[in-house]
């Protein structure tokens, strides 16, 4: 009986505490500093500036390289999407043939060449009506997952 007292404490003060984490956002999308969150939450450095456009672009890293987060359709500090990306300078660049794999085989994130043929990768994550805390969160473990295998696939 004891045991299945505590057992059930213990379950409640986990939930609470989840759902403490996890809090809805409003419609019209997130700003640079929920993001920003997110990433200092898992423990990755968020410089907050902007981009040539005057939108929000995030710096950051993750896995010993670097990477920016862009924001598109901003309104009053919000914003619909962001987009994760990171490009990779290679001696002899990339084939086309092979960046094509990449975009054949994985699910998530989206790879392309440069005018060298070097690789870039990049994921999107549309929040215009409305996202979570922990939607947020989820979205910067994918990309880690992402930028490791595309390292990975590249042979960074």
């Amino acid at each position: 009986m004891r045991a299945s007292i505590l057992a059930v404490a213990l379950t409640t003060a986990v939930s609470l505490s989840t759902a403490t984490l996890a809090r809805d956002l409003p419609d019209g999308g997130v700003t640079a500093g929920e993001v920003a969150d997110a990433l200092q939450g898992k423990g990755l450095k968020a410089e907050i500036g902007k981009d040539a456009g005057g939108d929000p672009k995030i710096t950051s890293g993750a896995d010993g390289s670097n990477f920016s987060i862009y924001f598109y359709g901003c309104n009053s500090g919000r914003c619909h999407s962001y987009q994760f990306a990171a490009g990779f300078d290679q001696k002899n660049g990339m084939a086309l043939s092979e960046i094509n794999k990449w975009n054949s085989e994985y699910r998530f994130g989206h790879g392309y060449l440069d005018s060298d043929n070097d690789p870039h990768v990049l994921m999107d994550a549309d929040v215009e009506h409305g996202a979570t805390t922990e939607a947020i969160s989820n979205n910067v473990e994918r990309w880690e997952a992402v930028l490791v295998g595309f390292k990975k696939f590249i042979n960074w």
